[in-house]
C-alpha cells in the first residue's frame, strides 16, 4: 500500500500515483456517498439524484427555473441513468439535450458537507450544500443563481420534506474568499471561515464537478502549500482545471474563537446537544495551540493508507479528539457529558429493536464505543427514553448543557482576549448573535423560559396543581394531581414558584406540560371556577399558539420591539366579590365597567400582562396594586407614539362568568379609543387622556415619549390639574363615559385646537367662567356680578388689557387678534345652557353685553421681593397702596367701599394685572400666559373680597 505522504514534486512524482491517491479519496466518496443513501428516504434519495441535474442545465419544467440565461453547467458532470430518470420522475419531457463549451460552464464543483454520510447522519439530516461557481461570473447573474438555490430550497422543503441550503463560494481562494456571504439562520457569515474550512475537508462529500487541490498536498507540506501546488501545477501533474482551490487549513486563527463560540451558543438554542460537541472540539482546538485541524489527521490516514470509513468518520474524528483533550485534563465529568450528547446526537437507540433486520453500520459502530463506555442497560434505558422525559428529567438535562455552552464560551472568549486578536467575526454579526443569544438564554424578571430544546417530544401532564403559599406570598406548580391524604405535594413534584397563578399558567402551556386534556386543580383564596379556568386556558393556548414558530435571522437584526400583548383579568380577586357575598344587585342603570352600579365601582380587581416581543421573548407582569393604570403604563411603553405607528395587537381575557364579556368590551373600547388618541395619523403624542373610573379621574399622557399616569380623586382636584399652563398643545381628549351629563364634558368636546374660548353659565350665585386656551389648560371660575346684564363685560377688559401686555412681550401663547366679542380669529365668546341634564352651547352675540357699564378700575401690579416673596401694588383709580403700608389689600378694600352707593354688598373685580417681574418664578418652563394671569386674578380678588368682607363686619 503506497503511503503518498511523502509525495514530493521537487524530487518528481509518478502522474499514476496522483491518479491513484485521486481513486482513494474518491473511492471513500463513493462509500460515504453510499451510506448518505442508506441513511435517507425515498423522497431524500431522489433530491440527491436529481441535485446536478438541476444546477447543470436551466430546463422550464424543473424545480428551480429562473430563465435561460441563468448561469449553469458543471464541469466533466454527465448525468447517469438513475440521475436522468429522477429528473423524469419530476418532469416526464426532460431530454439533457444541450452540450457545453468549457467557458460556458458557471459551476466549478458541488459538494455536500456536514453530518451527511457519517454516524450522525439520520433521515431528519439537513443537506448543507457548497457549490463552487466561478468568479467570472458576474453580480447580476450571481444573483439569479442565488435566486435559483432559494427556489430549489423550497420545491425540496414542499414537494420532498427535503431541508437544503446552498452556500455559493469561489472555487479559487486567490480570486475570492471560499466561505462568503454574510451570516443568516444557516450560514455563520465571517464568524469561522478557516473552522468552516477544516470542516468542509474532513466532512464534504463530491458530488460533481472538479475536485480540490488539497487532496494532492500532503500534510508535513500544508505550511508549504503554495509552493507545492504551485509545481503540480507548473510542472502539469495536475490541471489547473481539473481541480478547485480553497488553500491550506494549517491552524485555526485565534480571532475565530470568539465569533465560533457564539455561533454555536446560538445554535445551541435548538440543537444544545450538538453545540455542546462543536464548542468542546472548539476548546480542545483553543487549549492546545499546536493541535492539528482535524481535516490534517482526515487527510494523514487517507495519505497513508487505503482508509476504513469508520476510522475517518468526521463525527467519530471529532469525539475522539474531544476524548483525548479530556482525558488528559482529567475532566471525567464532562466527557461523560461529550458522551452523552454524542449518543444522542448519533440518535440509535440500542435498547430498542432496530427498524429493519439488519442492523445500520451506524448502530454496529456506536455499540461498540458504548462497551468501551462500560454503559449499562440502566443508563442506556434511561437515555433511549429521552424522547418521553418530563419537566423535571429536561429541565436538569437543559440546566446541564447550557452550565456547559456558557463554561465553553467563557472559555474560547478568554483565550480570545489572551491572545489580543481582533475577533474575525464582523461587528454587526456580532451584535445579531448576540441579540439571538440573548433572547434563548438571558434570565430576566417575568421572562418565561423555553425549557424544551428539542429534549422529549411531550411534555404534558395529565394533572398539575397550582397552590398559593400565604406565609411567603407566592404561587408553586406541581405535577400530579393533590393526594385527598395529603394536604401538600410531594417536593420532587414540584415545577416552578413565580408571583402570580397567570405566570404558572402561561409557563406550563407554553412549554407544552398543560395541554386539552389536562386537568387544573388550583388551591388558594379567590380562585377561578372550573369553567372559568378552562376558558383561560383555552384563550391563552389560543393567543401562544400564534407565537411558536422562531423569529426569523432579520428580526433579530433591529432592537425587540413588543409585537403581542395579552392582558388576563380579574385571575385572583372576583369582581362579584362586593356584589353577590354582600347580596347587593345593580341599582342603577350605570353599566360602565370601570364605573359601575351605583357603588361607581372599578370592576378591574387584578391585572396580569404577557407580551411577546420581536424576537420571541416571552414575558408575564403582575398588578395588583393600581391595576387600571398599571396596564394602561405597560401596554404604553411597549410603544412610544414618537417610535412606532401602533401598538402592539392586544388580546384581553376575563374569564369571569358574570362581568368577563362586560369588563373585556369596556376595555377594548378604551384601549382603541386611546390608540385612536396618540397614534395614527390623527394622533397627537402631546394629548391628553381622561377616564374616570370609582369617582376619581386618571389622566393618560406622554412625556418625552415616556407614559404616566395622573390620578385625581375628585372633581376639585381635577379642575386644579387642568388649569395648569401647558408647554405644548396638550388637548384633553374626553373617554367615552368621562364626565357624562356635565356642562365640563360639553365644554371640552366644543373646543377645537389652536383657539381661545371663555365659557359662561349662568347660576343663582351668578356666573361660572371656563376658560380654555390654546394648548389645552382650561380655568374654571365664579363670577359674581353687579349687573347681570353686562355678564362678560368686565373679564372681557381683564382679558384685552392681559392680552396686550403678553403680545408687548413676544408671548407665543398671546391671543393673535383680540377686537370684538363675535371675532372668530380672536376669543371666542360662548354661552352654556343647562337644559335638564343636558348641556348645549351657543356663540355669543348680544350687543347689550357691551354696554358701557361704571366700575372701579382696579389695576395690580405683582413683584418678587429678595426672598421670592410675592409683593402686591394695588392701584384703585390712580390711587396706590402697596406693601409700605400695613395691607394693600385692606385699604384698597376701604377705597371701593368708599366709592360704593349704599354700601352694597358683592365681590370686586380686577380690570387689570401685571406680572412681568414675576414671570422666572411663576412659569419658568412656559412663560406667562393668560392662565396665569387668571389664577393670580382669582387670588387676589379672594383677598380683596375677604378684606371687603371684614369691614363690613
Amino acid at each position: 500500500m503506497y503511503d503518498f505522504s511523502k509525495l514530493n514534486p521537487d524530487d518528481g512524482i509518478d502522474r499514476k500515483q496522483l491518479k491513484r491517491l485521486k481513486q482513494r479519496f474518491l473511492g471513500l466518496n463513493t462509500v460515504r456517498l453510499e451510506r448518505t443513501r442508506q441513511a435517507i428516504g425515498i423522497r431524500q434519495q431522489l433530491f440527491l439524484d436529481v441535485l446536478p441535474v438541476l444546477l447543470h442545465v436551466n430546463h422550464p419544467m424543473l424545480p428551480g427555473y429562473q430563465g435561460s440565461d441563468t448561469p449553469c453547467g458543471i464541469p466533466y458532470f454527465k448525468p447517469n441513468s438513475i440521475q436522468i430518470s429522477a429528473a423524469k420522475i419530476i418532469t416526464r419531457s426532460f431530454e439533457l439535450k444541450k452540450t457545453f463549451a468549457q467557458q460556458e460552464l458557471a459551476i466549478d464543483a458541488l459538494f455536500i458537507m456536514g453530518s451527511v454520510g457519517t454516524i450522525a447522519h439520520s433521515e431528519r439530516s439537513d443537506f448543507d450544500i457548497w457549490v463552487c461557481h466561478k468568479n467570472s461570473i458576474p453580480q447580476k447573474d450571481l444573483t439569479k443563481l442565488e435566486a435559483k438555490f432559494e427556489a430549489i430550497s423550497a420545491w425540496a422543503d414542499k414537494e420532498l420534506g427535503v431541508e437544503a441550503h446552498f452556500f455559493p463560494v469561489c472555487g479559487d481562494r486567490k480570486q475570492g474568499k471560499p466561505a462568503s456571504g454574510a451570516m443568516s439562520k444557516e450560514s455563520s457569515g465571517s464568524a469561522q471561515n478557516h473552522l468552516l474550512l477544516d470542516e468542509f475537508y474532513r466532512s464534504a462529500i463530491w458530488v460533481a464537478g472538479k475536485i480540490p487541490l488539497w487532496w494532492y498536498v500532503p500534510v508535513k507540506h500544508e505550511n508549504n502549500y503554495q509552493h507545492f501546488t504551485d509545481q503540480l501545477l507548473k510542472k502539469r501533474f495536475i490541471r489547473k482545471q481539473d481541480v478547485v482551490d480553497f488553500g491550506p487549513i494549517t491552524h485555526i486563527p485565534h480571532e475565530e474563537y470568539l465569533g465560533a463560540g457564539i455561533w454555536q451558543l446560538y445554535k445551541g438554542i435548538n440543537s444544545p446537544h450538538k453545540s455542546v460537541i462543536k464548542l468542546m472540539l472548539l476548546e480542545a482546538y483553543a487549549v492546545n495551540g499546536t493541535a492539528y485541524p482535524l481535516a490534517l489527521d482526515y487527510k494523514s490516514i487517507v495519505h497513508q493508507s487505503e482508509p476504513c470509513a469508520d476510522e475517518v468518520d468526521s463525527y467519530l474524528l471529532i469525539y475522539k479528539r474531544i476524548e483525548e483533550y479530556f482525558t488528559k485534563t482529567n475532566q471525567n465529568d464532562r466527557l461523560d457529558l461529550a458522551r452523552r450528547c454524542f449518543y444522542f446526537k448519533v440518535n440509535k437507540a440500542l435498547t430498542h429493536q432496530p427498524s429493519s433486520r439488519e442492523k445500520s453500520w451506524q448502530r454496529i459502530l456506536l455499540e461498540k464505543f458504548v462497551v468501551q463506555w462500560q454503559w449499562d442497560n440502566t443508563q442506556l434505558l434511561r437515555l433511549d427514553s429521552h424522547k418521553l422525559w418530563k419537566a423535571n428529567q429536561v429541565i436538569h438535562e437543559r440546566d446541564l448543557l447550557i452550565k456547559e455552552l456558557s463554561q465553553s464560551y467563557r472559555l474560547l472568549s478568554n483565550l480570545s482576549r489572551q491572545s489580543f486578536q481582533k475577533a474575525s467575526i464582523s461587528s454587526q454579526e456580532l451584535a445579531i448573535l448576540g441579540r439571538k443569544l440573548h433572547a434563548a438564554f438571558e434570565r430576566k424578571s417575568g421572562k418565561i423560559e423555553t425549557i424544551n430544546p428539542e429534549i422529549s417530544k411531550d411534555l404534558s401532564e395529565p394533572n398539575i396543581w397550582i397552590t398559593f403559599n400565604e406565609d411567603k406570598p407566592h404561587w408553586s406548580l406541581f405535577k400530579d394531581k393533590r393526594s385527598q391524604k395529603k394536604t401538600s405535594p410531594q417536593i420532587h413534584n414540584h415545577l416552578l414558584s413565580a408571583d402570580s397563578y397567570y405566570a404558572l399558567l402561561v409557563w406550563a402551556i407554553w412549554n407544552g406540560i398543560v395541554d386539552t386534556a389536562t386537568q387544573v386543580e388550583i388551591q388558594g383564596n379567590n380562585c377561578l371556577r372550573d369553567t372559568e379556568q378552562q376558558n383561560l386556558i383555552q384563550r391563552t393556548k389560543k393567543w401562544l399558539s400564534k407565537s411558536q414558530s422562531p423569529p426569523s435571522h432579520e428580526a433579530f437584526m433591529e432592537t425587540a420591539h413588543v409585537a403581542r400583548v395579552q392582558i388576563a383579568i380579574n385571575l385572583i380577586s372576583s369582581a362579584y366579590e362586593n356584589y353577590d357575598k354582600q347580596g347587593l344587585t345593580l341599582l342603577s342603570e350605570q353599566s360602565d365597567a370601570l364605573n359601575y352600579s351605583g357603588l361607581h365601582d372599578n370592576l378591574v380587581r387584578s391585572a396580569d400582562i404577557a407580551h411577546i416581543n420581536s424576537w420571541s421573548e416571552l414575558i408575564v407582569r403582575n398588578y395588583n396594586r393600581d391595576s387600571l393604570s398599571e396596564i394602561l403604563i405597560a401596554y404604553l411603553r411597549f410603544a412610544p407614539p414618537h417610535a412606532i405607528k401602533t401598538p402592539p395587537e392586544l388580546d384581553i381575557v376575563c374569564p369571569d362568568q358574570q362581568f368577563g364579556a362586560l369588563i373585556e368590551n369596556r376595555l377594548y373600547e378604551l384601549f382603541n379609543r386611546i390608540t385612536q388618541c396618540f397614534y395614527g395619523v390623527n394622533g397627537n403624542s402631546y394629548a391628553r387622556y381622561l377616564i374616570e373610573t370609582h369617582r376619581h379621574f386618571y389622566v393618560v399622557q406622554f412625556h418625552q415619549g415616556t407614559p404616566s399616569v395622573t390620578k385625581l380623586r375628585s372633581i376639585e382636584d381635577l379642575f386644579r390639574y387642568m388649569e395648569t399652563p401647558q408647554s405644548h398643545d396638550r388637548p384633553l381628549i374626553l373617554d367615552s363615559k368621562a364626565l357624562l351629563n356635565t356642562a365640563l364634558r360639553c365644554i371640552i368636546e366644543s373646543t377645537k385646537p389652536a383657539k381661545h374660548y371663555l365659557y359662561y353659565e349662568m347660576t343663582d350665585s351668578g356666573i361660572i367662567y371656563t376658560y380654555c386656551d390654546v394648548s389645552g389648560a382650561l380655568f374654571r371660575f365664579n363670577y359674581q356680578s353687579q349687573d347681570r346684564q353686562a355678564y362678560p363685560l368686565p373679564i372681557i377688559n381683564f382679558i384685552a388689557s392681559v392680552n396686550a401686555r403678553l403680545s408687548s412681550q413676544g408671548e407665543k401663547f398671546a391671543l393673535d387678534h383680540f377686537v370684538s366679542l363675535d371675532n372668530s380669529h380672536g376669543i371666542e365668546i360662548r354661552q352654556v345652557i343647562i337644559n335638564g341634564k343636558d348641556y348645549t352651547i351657543e356663540c355669543h352675540n348680544d350687543s347689550t353685553a357691551t354696554r358701557s357699564v361704571q366700575y372701579t378700575d382696579i389695576k395690580v401690579i405683582v413683584e418678587p421681593d429678595e426672598n421670592l416673596c410675592l409683593h402686591y401694588t394695588i392701584i384703585c383709580d390712580n390711587h396706590e397702596y402697596n406693601a409700605k403700608q400695613l395691607d394693600p389689600f385692606e385699604m384698597a378694600a376701604r377705597y371701593i367701599l368708599h366709592k360704593r352707593q349704599g354700601k352694597n354688598r358683592y365681590h370686586c373685580h380686577i380690570s387689570d394685572l401685571d406680572l412681568t417681574a414675576c414671570s422666572d418664578l411663576l412659569a419658568p418652563e412656559t412663560g406667562l400666559q393668560l392662565i396665569h394671569y387668571l389664577q393670580q386674578k382669582r387670588s387676589i380678588e379672594s383677598r380683596l373680597n375677604q378684606a371687603l368682607t371684614k369691614i363690613y363686619r
